[in-house]
């Protein structure tokens, strides 16, 4: 029997426990940079109270950070300045939200230890914070599943693909254990680690039901290389020291097809580039760092694309997960890398999946993208048309992601105005459409959100007279469907507020059936993403089915 439901394939529910949290005690008054809790754990305290408190023990962040975040802030639970569509520093996956979510069809989720040690090394814990990757994936993992064993009536982590079916089955939302990370294992480059060093990881990892890993996030890695498409990931892999050189991100030479996005000429992120220099040199440091930002216009004016690709541990590495029968996202890797990747899950017939993916054939040409930003323009990251039929050839899903930004239209839907920094649901759709259409129903659609992953979620389309797109507006109850969301003081419109926490998502894909023309057969546009589960579950049992025959390779 075929599943009903959603997937969404990237999401961050512990992300409290990261970016240094993992080992302080954490409380509705421990200053942390991400702010905000999905429950009360042990606490007897009432859930809102204690978990979305207002963030005032968090406002002063130490050195770069109101340069590099948004410094978002204000009240919690009861008047609720935030959870904003445009946060990404606090809570949007309480677990009351998350339950919400589950009761409008989304049904499995992937769910990543995450972590950022840059971000972490500038807010000011207390001394011997244990910032480490290792530390924050052990914190997340564990209190996932004390999490979902809290919560064991509407959801239940899974670890296998017919757990997922039976947990789905059952009316229950299948929870994914995951990891996204910089450096997994601390392996900062190649030399560090070695195929018994791997080995011994993953072993650890399965056996705490970690089930699916993306290899590279935004820095080179032991793996292999990180996809550019942000100054703010040049200065985390400088900061890191790949080779323990302090080093920035070499790149190709000439031109790579499609490829726009160029380090270094976004007025934004320059700002901070300058602030990082400078603050580096007003400090003691080691004689290998390189204090100048490299001119890569002068090196190469055609686009910045990673020169490092998968290199020899990183193969080890998916071969060590493909005989685990583990799942694996390929997104954040550079173009060489996610090529790699691919010929080698073809050369053994192993099926790879994109989480949270921006497409190409959609970019912005640099001339169309804002100067400020670049938001939307063509880079490595996202995903081209080869790559994409290529994992739905191997039987893979693919997942657009919530915030795809200002895109090019497809198939005549209508779409946010270029230069509009107000991303609404249209941008997803719009991707969303094409995924379907090129995924030719061989391969699924799914979504990654990336909620609490630092990421800012599609903005409202009706706001101060102003509408984005067509005229339909949700409608809530007597007269539409959804009731109306309120917690506290707040009434949480999706119209008016956007994708403001885990919880509107039902009022997300309500907007886009709206909007989106019917299926051929007179369904919802959304028909496609309501299989998603199912897709989920088909890929990963044909992991798990293959990976017997791939005991053997090394």
């Amino acid at each position: 029997m075929s599943l009903f439901g959603y997937a969404d394939l990237h999401c961050h529910p512990m992300s409290h426990l990261g970016f240094g949290g993992a080992t302080i005690k954490v409380s509705a008054t421990t200053r942390r940079l991400f702010w905000g809790l999905p429950d009360n754990g042990l606490s007897a305290t009432p859930d809102p109270v204690y978990s979305l408190p207002c963030c005032q023990p968090s406002h002063l962040f130490r050195q770069l950070l109101p340069v590099i975040v948004d410094p978002k802030h204000g009240d919690g639970f009861p008047k609720f300045d935030w959870p904003a569509h445009d946060t990404v520093l606090h809570q949007q996956m309480y677990f009351e939200w998350m339950k919400r979510a589950w009761e409008g069809g989304l049904r499995l989720i992937c769910a990543l230890a995450v972590h950022n040690r840059l971000l972490a090394s500038m807010f000011d814990y207390p001394q011997g914070t244990d910032l480490s990757d290792t530390a924050a994936i052990k914190a997340q993992v564990s209190e996932m599943k004390r999490f979902a064993s809290r919560h064991h009536k509407w959801m239940e982590v899974v670890s296998s693909a017919d757990q997922a079916r039976a947990a789905i089955t059952n009316g229950k939302l299948a929870v994914v254990l995951g990891i996204e990370v910089d450096t997994l294992g601390e392996w900062r480059a190649a030399a560090d680690t070695s195929l018994p060093r791997i080995e011994a990881l993953l072993s650890s990892l399965y056996a705490d039901g970690v089930r699916t890993i993306t290899p590279i996030h935004l820095a080179n890695n032991a793996f292999g290389g990180c996809a550019i498409y942000d100054d703010q990931f040049n200065l985390l892999h400088h900061f890191l020291g790949q080779n323990l050189q302090h080093r920035f991100l070499d790149v190709r030479a000439g031109a790579v097809p499609g490829v726009e996005y160029l380090l270094g000429q976004a007025t934004g992120p320059r700002v901070m580039v300058n602030a990082y220099l400078e603050l580096l040199r007003s400090r003691p440091r080691p004689a290998t760092v390189q204090l100048d930002y490299p001119d890569y216009a002068a090196k190469n004016p055609a686009c910045s694309a990673n020169a490092e690709g998968l290199t020899p541990m990183g193969h080890l590495f998916l071969k060590a997960m493909m005989k685990r029968g583990m799942l694996i996202d390929t997104d954040h890797m550079s173009e060489l890398a996610r090529d790699g990747a691919l010929t080698l899950a073809e050369n053994h017939v192993y099926p790879l999946y994109s989480s949270h993916t921006a497409l190409r054939d959609l970019a912005l040409s640099r001339a169309e993208a804002s100067p400020s930003t670049f938001a939307g323009i063509a880079h490595e990251g996202m995903l081209t048309l080869k790559q994409l039929e290529r994992l739905r050839d191997l039987g893979g899903v693919i997942a657009p992601i919530t915030n795809l930004g200002p895109t090019k239209s497809h198939g005549g839907l209508p779409v946010t105005p270029p230069h509009d920094v107000r991303n609404t649901s249209l941008s997803w759709m719009n991707g969303y459409s094409y995924a379907v259409e090129k995924m030719a129903g061989k391969g699924g659609v799914a979504m990654g959100t990336d909620f609490n992953g630092m990421l800012k979620q599609p903005g409202p389309r009706f706001r101060d007279g102003n509408v984005i797109g067509p005229g339909a507006r949700v409608l809530y109850s007597p007269a539409g469907q959804l009731e109306l969301y309120e917690l506290g003081d707040k009434q949480f419109d999706f119209n008016e507020m956007g994708l403001a926490h885990y919880g509107l998502l039902p009022d997300f894909l309500l907007d886009v059936d709206n909007v989106m023309p019917k299926g051929p057969a007179g369904e919802n546009a959304t028909a496609t993403l309501f299989r998603s589960a199912e897709a989920f579950c088909a890929m990963w049992k044909a992991c798990e089915a293959r990976a017997p025959a791939l005991a053997g390779i090394v």
